[in-house]
């Protein structure tokens, strides 16, 4: 194996350079590949493009990264896929496989999340799919409030009001108020 070093700008006024081995270039700071017209394509004919260091960026100044051909897009950590943006422009979050625009398989929160704020909005995918406005505490389908639910539906389709264990159709912990006619059919009750 032979070494050559080069100090300064190298201009090579060929089409290509080969290597039948492996090729190795090396910069000791920061390093520029540059095309003053065109593409500047770098292709693998096997395996991957790999970047290798602490703290590696993929960065467009301007302009945009894109797939052009009819394959996803998607970005891993630790070896596994966490989002991915397939050919029809559906992005998944937690699947390989995205149906809709957006696609998150998973628990998710939007809005402030800290350990003394709940998100605005909270999905919860387990036990069928589960949602909270103000609150991460479920106690039905759907929950609206902060640690005591102010309206629920359960999975029964039973509604509780100032309740997270409404036990019939509607059932109301607390005062009413209304003004107008209440009506009430069926059997008399007591």
């Amino acid at each position: 194996a032979a070494t050559t070093t080069i100090g300064g700008t190298i201009t090579i006024d060929t089409d290509d350079i080969r290597a039948t081995g492996l090729l190795n270039i090396t910069g000791a700071a920061a390093s520029l590949w540059q095309t003053t017209a065109g593409n500047l394509t770098i292709t693998s004919a096997a395996g991957n493009l790999i970047a290798t260091g602490t703290d590696d960026r993929l960065i467009a100044s301007t302009g945009d990264f894109s797939a052009t051909s009819s394959n996803a897009i998607y970005l891993a950590t630790n070896n596994a896929e966490r989002l991915r943006i397939n050919s029809l422009g559906q992005v998944g979050i937690g699947t390989t496989t995205p149906r809709y625009k957006l696609d998150v398989w998973g628990d998710m929160a939007i809005g402030t999340s800290t350990s003394t704020h709940v998100p605005a909005l909270y999905v919860d995918s387990g036990e069928g799919g589960r949602i909270g406005i103000g609150t991460t505490t479920l106690a039905g389908l759907f929950t609206v409030g902060t640690t005591t639910p102010a309206l629920v539906v359960s999975s029964l389709s039973y509604v509780g009001i100032g309740t997270s264990t409404p036990s019939t159709n509607l059932a109301v912990q607390g005062n009413i108020l209304g003004s107008g006619n209440v009506n009430f059919y069926g059997a008399a009750a007591t």
